[in-house]
């Protein structure tokens, strides 16, 4: 039952995989192509913005492995958790670094600013809004490697995970021009759908083992 609930998530992610880079490609398609005239650090600002989107996506894919098949239950389930944490981190830095290198390009010089927070208009709090979640989610990463020394503390930190999730999801919507696409919305509302229907199930099947252990308890008492 839970690989067959693996599997079909993971031919639900093969298919929003597409569903993402088509709907990038549907915007990057002129500029990719020749089509349209490229602007210093054009193809590097595409490119991150297809590494952003596969970010969501493999967030996405983080956090309902971490509801459907918890790290503590079973081995090969950690092994998944932490397969994909290491995907998520290199898909991140990939669109974080290609957007430094886009900005540098067009501006002539390394864009320092963006090496921290800043503030003063919508576009710098969206970048600081991502900022913010990419540090928080390499923290909790972090967190998860040094649970050994980090004793109880690490499993406060490694939950943040969600709050920083939330932030990551938030700079998509502010930031993104696919975000307000049709196929966007039918993207989100896919990741969304399974997300609560793997919480439901994890509810269902804990009340189940609830109940029988319940009903095992009084069992084990009235025995010789």
């Amino acid at each position: 039952m839970r690989q067959g609930t693996f599997l079909f998530l993971l031919t639900v992610t093969t298919a929003m995989l597409a569903l993402t880079v088509w709907t990038w490609w549907q915007s990057a398609q002129p500029t990719m192509l020749g089509y349209e005239a490229l602007p210093a650090g054009q193809t590097a600002y595409l490119l991150s913005k297809l590494a952003g989107l596969i970010s969501v996506l493999l967030l996405w894919w983080q956090c309902i492995l971490a509801v459907a098949f918890p790290p503590r239950h079973a081995a090969w389930h950690l092994k998944v958790h932490r397969v994909s944490a290491v995907l998520f981190l290199m898909a991140i830095l990939v669109h974080y670094s290609l957007f430094v290198i886009a900005v540098d390009a067009r501006q002539g010089h390394f864009p320092l600013a963006l090496l921290g927070p800043q503030l003063g208009n919508y576009f710098k709090v969206a970048v600081t809004v991502g900022w913010t979640a990419f540090v928080g989610l390499f923290l909790v990463f972090l967190a998860g490697i040094l649970r050994r020394y980090l004793k109880k503390a690490w499993k406060y930190l490694h939950r943040l995970a969600f709050g920083f999730a939330v932030m990551a999801l938030l700079h998509g919507f502010m930031i993104g021009s696919e975000t307000a696409s049709g196929e966007y919305g039918v993207w989100f509302a896919g990741m969304a759908g399974t997300l609560i229907a793997a919480i439901l199930d994890r509810l269902i099947s804990a009340s189940a083992s609830k109940s029988n252990m319940s009903r095992v308890q009084p069992e084990a008492e009235g025995a010789p």
